[in-house]
């Protein structure tokens, strides 16, 4: 937009040109869209923040002003901020506000996210032929061994989750430490992984964060 319009814009709503502004996405679906706008309207007040929210395309966008009390989420709902920036940089926030949402549907994750939270998730989406390959290395073993493959990944979820503690991992799951023991050995085996390897725990990450998209889009399957 021109300066010009942009200013009379920012007027017509109340938005600041002088103070950082945030912009907002999350998934519009058309049957569903008022009841999450209420949900973004309460998170902004339980948050301190005012929003102006907006339909387009297949996403619901907008723009926060003020900077949102930290912890506090929206309720049933994933919603992506991008970086605080001018108001004429808005453009680069959506963009990364956008990259977010994606990479927080390819991983599961709810509620309130940014670039910066998801870390290198944002690379299971962003880099489709890395999670086929870390996919086919380290999940496809266990594809035929049923219900114990199941376990096995449950028992490696539970490991990382606890930051590599067995006693603290065989309790949330929860199974015998010795049974944890053996299920992470076994997977040790089937998948030829080292768990000791700093590399290794890595892209064991990477691929159980990609379970939750779906096969990966682009090289192995």
């Amino acid at each position: 937009m021109e300066p010009a319009e942009l200013a009379r814009g920012a007027a017509l709503y109340d938005v600041p040109t002088s103070a950082p502004l945030r912009a907002l996405a999350a998934d519009s679906h058309p049957e569903a869209d008022v009841d999450r706008q209420r949900a973004l309207d309460d998170w902004a007040e339980r948050a301190g923040v005012r929003i102006l929210t907006a339909v387009r395309a297949s996403s619901l966008v907008g723009i926060v002003i003020g900077e949102p009390t930290p912890g506090i989420h929206p309720a049933r709902l994933t919603a992506a901020l991008g970086p605080a920036v001018a108001l004429d940089e808005l453009p680069r926030s959506f963009e990364s506000a956008s990259a977010a949402l994606r990479a927080a549907g390819a991983v599961g994750r709810t509620g309130l996210v940014d670039l910066e939270s998801l870390s290198w998730r944002a690379g299971v989406h962003a880099s489709p032929e890395v999670t086929a390959l870390l996919r086919e290395r380290y999940l496809a073993p266990l594809e035929d061994t049923g219900s114990f493959g199941e376990h096995v990944l449950e028992a490696l979820e539970a490991y990382l989750t606890h930051r590599l503690s067995i006693p603290l991992a065989a309790r949330s799951i929860p199974v015998h430490v010795n049974t944890l023991r053996y299920r992470l050995q076994r997977f040790g085996e089937i998948a030829g992984a080292d768990l000791g390897d700093l590399d290794t725990l890595i892209e064991i990450s990477w691929a159980l964060a990609s379970r939750r998209s779906g096969p990966p889009r682009g090289g192995a399957s």
